[in-house]
């Protein structure tokens, strides 16, 4: 029946949707996870907390809202 497969269409349409949002949710966390991850190596190398771009701290307050911030 034609409105059957209508729906079909429908439900495949709303599943790959879905796929396509997990799968972006999921880069989103390996990117974070990355940053976490670099940001811990600064920490060992007693380089956290300060600006890869012009050498100073990067303000606390920026550090509490994003702690593997690269930039102040």
């Amino acid at each position: 029946d034609g409105a059957e497969q209508e729906a079909d269409r429908g439900d495949q349409g709303v599943e790959l949707f879905f796929q396509e949002q997990e799968g972006a949710m999921a880069i989103g966390l390996r990117d974070e996870l990355g940053q976490i991850d670099a940001a811990l190596a600064r920490l060992e190398a007693g380089t956290y907390g300060l600006c890869e771009r012009c050498g100073q701290s990067i303000g606390e307050p920026r550090l509490e809202d994003v702690p593997w911030a690269r930039f102040c």
